[in-house]
């Protein structure tokens, strides 16, 4: 008997200086589990985990016995990780917490269990990783550092007077600052995605601007972006035509209506929301209907020598026809003038603004919002109107453009 429990105790006493070599080597970086960023690897630098050493198979109580938490350090400078790009691979486990704190605002990101790291700034950072793992966890840390820059490109660098260009920034991040440098043109607001990393706006062309070459600047986080708009001459349809007297005098010659429109809706010119409500293409107000007066058109009214520009589509259509919101928006003003008949004006976000003039009535209210394809009316002859039509007009920062172009 004496024998079996020295030998037991001999025994445990072999096991235990193993056990004491075994627990030493458990703190061996690389049999722990492994991540990488960008395919880099990422060794842990501190942790403290449960490590056992015999078999599964044995019970719970003896595994117990034969297992102990184990804490390290490790004396490693953090991976460095460069990316041009606006986001990192990860490869890791999951049950882990990432942190990033960047050098220049001490701002601090935080993720979990991310496959994407969406790489929110400009500049460096130190990432740390805390993973859960065998009753423990474990501290990995790597410096990133983002290199990549922004990309400007313009839908259109030879725009037709009256026309609009659109301006696509790709590959910026929150702490870009975008500035816009024209001396001519007035930008719309600038909407930003944080999740794809772009942004866009939209600088409107008059009918009036002369047509020759300007600058346009944009400014990107530092990184300045020359381009010039070279703005082609367009050949505006000129028409004459004759206005019921007694309809002139009531509207365009009435010192009453044109006091009753500035008041109404030359404030809201200046006005903008900021939520954007719009993406892609507007479409027709009316569905398929004739043009009767085009964007931009010189009308020369009742023998007149001085022309008037006109600064929307007019679409003859029946009495009675739909008219349909071109996008979705909030509505700014909804009602009858003098000038326009039964009106609405509706703000899409950006600066960019529909006017709706001459309706035979109104669906809508100020303050409503509106889906895109909403009826907003029906097609009337109110206010100076010649008969049955519909006045689409669309404008950006109070600069009306080709409705036509927002089709597309």
């Amino acid at each position: 008997m004496k024998k079996i429990v020295l030998s037991v105790i001999l025994l445990l006493a072999v096991a235990g200086a193993a056990l004491g070599i075994a627990y030493k080597n458990a703190a061996d970086i690389d049999s722990l589990p492994s991540i990488s960023v960008n395919g880099t690897q990422i060794s842990p630098v501190s942790g403290q985990y449960r490590a056992c050493f015999v078999p599964d198979l044995l019970p719970r109580g003896i595994q117990d016995i034969f297992s102990r938490q184990v804490s390290f350090t490790a004396d490693s400078i953090p991976a460095v990780i460069q990316t041009d790009k606006t986001s990192c691979d990860i490869q890791s486990p999951s049950g882990f917490n990432l942190t990033l704190k960047y050098n220049d605002d001490k701002s601090v990101y935080t993720y979990t269990d991310c496959e994407i790291l969406d790489i929110p700034l400009r500049g460096e950072a130190d990432g740390e990783i805390i993973m859960d793992w065998n009753g423990g966890s474990l501290t990995y840390r790597f410096t990133l550092q983002t290199t990549g820059q922004p990309a400007v490109a313009l839908s259109d660098s030879r725009p037709v007077q009256g026309g609009l260009v659109r301006v696509e920034i790709s590959d910026i991040f929150a702490n870009d600052e975008i500035n816009i440098d024209s001396p001519v043109f007035s930008p719309s607001g600038i909407t930003r995605d944080r999740q794809t990393h772009s942004a866009r706006f939209y600088l409107p062309i008059t009918y009036y601007q002369p047509a020759k070459q300007y600058p346009v600047s944009v400014d990107v986080g530092g990184q300045v972006f020359d381009f010039t708009l070279d703005v082609q001459r367009y050949d505006f349809s000129t028409i004459s035509f004759t206005m019921d007297r007694r309809t002139s005098a009531q509207t365009v010659e009435s010192r009453r209506a044109n006091s009753e429109y500035r008041r109404l809706i030359h404030p809201l010119y200046y006005t903008k929301e900021e939520t954007v409500y719009w993406d892609g293409s507007m479409i027709k107000p009316v569905q398929e209907r004739r043009i009767s007066s085009e964007f931009g058109q010189i009308r020369y009214i009742n023998n007149s020598t001085v022309p008037e520009r006109h600064s929307g589509i007019d679409y003859a259509a029946p009495l009675g026809t739909p008219v349909y919101a071109p996008a979705a928006g909030k509505v700014d003003f909804a009602g009858f003038l003098k000038l326009s008949g039964n009106t609405v004006v509706i703000d899409h976000g950006l600066g960019v603004k529909s006017y709706f003039f001459h309706m035979d009535d109104v669906s809508v209210s100020a303050g409503d919002v509106v889906r895109q394809q909403q009826l907003i009316g029906h097609v009337g002859t109110t206010g100076y109107s010649t008969g049955p039509h519909l006045h689409f007009q669309v404008s950006i920062e109070n600069q009306p453009v080709n409705p036509e172009l927002l089709y597309k």
